[in-house]
């Protein structure tokens, strides 16, 4: 079973999911998983003292890591850097930086050549590269070397787990999934698949409003997608009513979003122009 929870601005999303994780966690002896796809966002889950482990809190990107046994990673490898660089396609070098749990820091963005981005950008989508630039022959250059060094890029911890089938570094019966918005249509995939046999279902927690990580691949869109039970989020704890209003009226004009209904706070408050 999968759960949309919807958390308008001030809501409570974070405190809810706290609250649920716990249930969960007592109904099935432990046996949850939190993720998100920063490392903010599940250092904030984690700081609400949840009955977890360590490593039942991360990024999706640190539990793929584990499942795949702690591979070699390319953008943190620099000798296997160097040798990539050294004769990589034009735009297919790639710069020390990174992290296996948080993969999108600052000092990670913006680190590769464009065509590197490019062809990330379309395995995040789950699409076939469609530009002139990004050649099969280059891609294959790439993947090449890869596999000749048993080196793997970040993309890799995702798209290997989801297709290679490997089961979560954890025994799980419930998970949990925050800012669901900014991941990609590849993580929820995995996602959805490392949760299917989950008696206590997935919770992807976030607001179609509020994506940030588009230019990596993320997409509302995917968050939006298949059947799912939906909850909103109803008050904001937070905003004035004049404020959420505003907000609200501001979001309406996106596309493809979902149209929900929340309210503030008694009080009325302003917005300045």
């Amino acid at each position: 079973m999968i759960r949309r929870l919807f958390g308008p601005p001030g809501t409570g999303k974070t405190t809810t999911m706290s609250r649920r994780v716990r249930e969960a966690s007592r109904i099935y002896s432990g046996l949850v998983a939190v993720t998100s796809f920063t490392k903010t966002a599940a250092e904030e889950l984690r700081g609400r003292d949840l009955p977890l482990s360590k490593e039942r809190v991360g990024t999706l990107h640190s539990m793929a890591y584990r499942a795949l046994g702690s591979p070699t990673i390319l953008e943190k490898d620099k000798d296997a850097l160097r040798e990539w660089n050294a004769y990589a396609p034009r735009g297919w070098t790639f710069f020390e930086s990174g992290s296996l749990d948080d993969p999108m820091t600052e000092s990670s963005a913006g680190d590769t050549g464009d065509l590197v981005d490019e062809y990330q950008l379309a395995r995040s989508r789950q699409e076939v590269p469609n530009s002139r630039w990004v050649t099969p022959e280059d891609v294959k250059t790439y993947e090449d070397f890869k596999k000749s060094r048993n080196v793997w890029d970040f993309t890799d911890l995702i798209d290997r787990c989801l297709k290679e089938e490997v089961a979560p570094p954890v025994d799980v019966a419930a998970w949990f999934h925050d800012e669901t918005q900014d991941s990609t249509r590849l993580e929820l995939s995995l996602l959805r698949a490392w949760a299917s046999s989950c008696p206590g279902g997935l919770t992807l927690a976030g607001d179609d409003q509020q994506a940030l990580y588009g230019f990596r691949g993320a997409t509302p869109d995917a968050f939006l997608e298949g059947e799912a039970a939906e909850e909103v989020l109803g008050t904001s704890y937070r905003l004035p009513e004049t404020i959420r209003a505003f907000a609200h009226d501001y979001g309406e004009r996106m596309t493809g979003h979902r149209q929900k209904e929340w309210r503030g706070q008694d009080r009325e408050g302003y917005v300045g122009h």
